[in-house]
């Protein structure tokens, strides 16, 4: 539940600071738009990667290793097909 609790309460500011977090590495103006656009859609996955995480650590903590595995392998081809759209 912690995980939870602190993914919501951070994911929300990154969001609406995003301009300002990507800052940090001093970037030309056209590609802060652009990063700035690809940060707050991305972002909407974060939610999604803690829940993954939560339910792979307790599958592994049963004694369940294959499926957090398969889990983790959909998961990558999904996220490879999804930045390659981005």
């Amino acid at each position: 539940w912690m995980a939870l609790i602190f993914m919501s309460a951070t994911t929300l500011p990154v969001y609406l600071f995003a301009r300002q977090a990507l800052m940090v590495f001093n970037p030309q103006p056209d590609l802060l738009a652009v990063a700035t656009s690809y940060f707050r859609i991305s972002i909407w996955s974060v939610p999604f990667m803690v829940i993954t995480m939560l339910t792979a650590s307790i599958l592994r903590g049963m004694g369940n290793t294959r499926t957090p595995m398969l889990i983790a392998l959909g998961a990558n081809v999904i996220n490879a097909a999804c930045q390659y759209v981005l």
